[in-house]
């Protein structure tokens, strides 16, 4: 199944709003409340996130499905990743990553350009490291049109992914240091004694993501994950 991208019909404070309180823990729902089992489509992969539909999200084909996760094979894309971050709290940090690269998308570029935000919000866990990026619009993905150049030094380009797949799983609720290590040790534990253990045995060497789609506003059929990127 593939996963496509949509266009996008929101405003720049609308995103700022929405993530910035996510990465708060300000929303009301906890732990992995709200989950809604409709989001597994019975072996052809979770189905697109909800926001989907009215945000431009990053493309991919579920190679494989189950109940539990899915491998998915990310189209490569260009992203924009601020400076990692070393802190012990997810939520500080990530809000740290965001709001340098919300700066850049709003503007604070050498063209002054603003950018439409996309979906999900990626961050990179290692240790106590975390690095934020977002994905560029589509009408700076395999086009001749420039990417406006940051005035913060710091943000740079990159193409991802850097590996060829990604184990995923899905889950709801809050984004924080509690819930976090749950959910990878039960995305450890599902891929063990399957074809795709070597996700689990990478991510020693390359950490972990997660992906954030949703506003805290919406507390039915959130949309959080839990990625292991592997070759």
């Amino acid at each position: 199944m593939v996963h496509t991208m949509s266009s996008p019909r929101n405003t720049l404070y609308f995103l700022f709003v929405m993530f910035v309180v996510l990465l708060q823990g300000i929303c009301k729902v906890t732990g992995r409340g709200f989950f809604s089992s409709s989001q597994y489509n019975n072996g052809q992969g979770y189905k697109p996130a909800p926001n989907c539909a009215r945000f431009e999200c990053a493309s991919y084909v579920v190679v494989h499905s189950q109940k539990e996760f899915e491998i998915r094979k990310y189209e490569k894309a260009l992203w924009v990743s601020a400076p990692s971050i070393t802190m012990d709290d997810y939520k500080s940090a990530a809000s740290k990553g965001f709001l340098i690269l919300f700066s850049y998308y709003n503007g604070n570029n050498t063209e002054k350009v603003k950018m439409n935000l996309t979906i999900p919000v990626l961050i990179d866990v290692k240790n106590t490291s975390y690095t934020v990026y977002f994905r560029l619009p589509k009408e700076y993905q395999n086009t001749m049109k420039l990417v406006p150049k940051p005035i913060n030094k710091n943000i740079q380009q990159v193409t991802l992914p850097k590996h060829k797949f990604a184990a995923v799983t899905r889950y709801s609720g809050n984004i924080t240091n509690k819930i976090i290590p749950v959910e990878v040790a039960k995305l450890n534990t599902s891929l063990m004694g399957t074809p795709y253990q070597a996700a689990a045995s990478a991510v020693g060497f390359n950490g972990y993501t997660i992906a954030a789609y949703n506003s805290p506003f919406e507390l039915k059929n959130r949309v959080n994950e839990v990625l292991f990127f592997y070759d």
